[in-house]
């Protein structure tokens, strides 16, 4: 298949071309549900251990929800604590929706359960058990893809979003997770936050395997890495992109702040670390850059692995010059402003870990329809504070 033709150019420093840009937002729209094959519950509940402390019954299981309310017909639903409203009020609900299984946190909810002899299991955590259960109903989907997480105050979904350009643009089928939705180049799917709670994370995820995807570009929120919504994801690259001081109404400090940035380099449940691209021009990006095993640096920095040689914006275009390996490569990108030069950087970074060259590849902007909606959506957040 012919690579996409899209807005920003990297190549050799040379005499200077253009490219135009080009939109690959599918329209497709369908349902937010993974393909889902029957998996037995007893074979969830085994992986629930150490936080297992009973289970009981059997039943096929097609799906994993936390929400009575949208679950599916052969879904398990897990109980979740909260702090205004405990789900385990809504058993009974979710049981007439066509739940087949139960996880709950209560003893006594799980006796009651058991006397009714429905298939229901208790445990310790259930956030642990959330992100458990999940992955292993859905089969694991990241372990056969690359996926990129980008985190940072500022700039995750344009980084996010070149980054999806990019890849399609070489020839592989992306997909990608955040502000803007779901999607890849054939199906679009809506989401009521940036980075979604691991039921829906690992559909989606599973949804993309099935559909041929082999690299995904994942928004996560300071928000999402607190609350473990992604835990379960093996990430093969980790992006930062910058830290401010937002978001403390939520986070304790500036530094408590940091701290859920960090879960994405360094200590998250997967085997190995994922390969980290660090803005280093961030005094928060430089800390972490001696915590990583490995890292591809971006900035202005002469040490970074990606150094910025000079940059200017005008009104809808940024052009700036890279240093990479010894190598200088001119760039442009239909963005404004000059903090879009650093997500350009942060986007190359991240095709460089994944394996592919700096020069040779374009990238483009959001298109409209995708930036309104997710102004729209931003508008909608400000409402609700907890929404993230």
């Amino acid at each position: 298949m012919r690579p996409q033709r899209t807005g920003i150019t990297v190549r050799r420093w040379q005499a200077p071309c253009s490219a135009r840009s080009q939109s690959i937002c599918s329209e497709a729209q369908a349902e937010n549900k993974g393909e889902k094959g029957a998996v037995r519950f007893k074979e969830l509940a085994a992986v629930l251990v150490p936080d297992l402390i009973a289970a009981a019954g059997d039943a096929e299981v097609t799906g994993v929800s936390i929400d009575s309310r949208t679950l599916s017909p052969g879904d398990l639903f897990l109980c979740m604590p909260g702090a205004k409203v405990d789900s385990h009020n809504f058993v009974d609900e979710a049981l007439s929706n066509g739940a087949t299984a139960v996880v709950v946190t209560r003893r006594e909810v799980y006796d009651t359960l058991q006397e009714r002899d429905i298939p229901v299991a208790v445990v310790r955590d259930a956030v642990a058990a959330c992100w458990k259960l999940a992955r292993q109903c859905y089969g694991n989907p990241s372990a056969g893809m690359s996926v990129v997480g980008i985190t940072g105050t500022n700039g995750k979904t344009t980084t996010a979003w070149l980054l999806l350009q990019l890849l399609n643009a070489v020839g592989r089928k992306a997909g990608y997770v955040g502000t803007l939705g779901a999607q890849t180049s054939d199906e679009q799917f809506e989401t009521d936050l940036t980075t979604p709670f691991p039921p829906q994370v690992q559909s989606l995820l599973r949804r993309f395997a099935d559909g041929g995807v082999d690299s995904v570009a994942m928004e996560v929120s300071s928000h999402a890495l607190q609350q473990h919504r992604v835990d379960g994801v093996e990430f093969k690259v980790a992006v930062f992109t910058n830290l401010t001081q937002d978001h403390l109404d939520y986070h304790r400090s500036l530094d408590d702040y940091f701290q859920s940035k960090r879960r994405l380099f360094v200590d998250m449940p997967q085997a190995e670390q994922p390969l980290a691209v660090l803005n280093t021009d961030d005094p928060f990006g430089r800390r972490l850059i001696s915590e990583v095993k490995d890292a591809i640096s971006f900035g202005t920095g002469e040490d970074a692995s990606l150094r910025l040689i000079h940059g200017s914006a005008t009104v809808g275009r940024c052009a700036f010059a890279v240093e990479h390996e010894g190598k200088r490569y001119d760039a442009e990108a239909p963005l404004g402003a000059s903090f879009n030069i650093a997500n350009c950087l942060a986007a190359i970074g991240a095709a460089l870990a994944l394996g592919i060259p700096v020069g040779g590849f374009r990238l483009g902007s959001p298109r409209r329809e995708a930036c309104a909606r997710a102004l729209r959506k931003r508008a909608d957040r400000r409402r609700i504070p907890s929404a993230r």
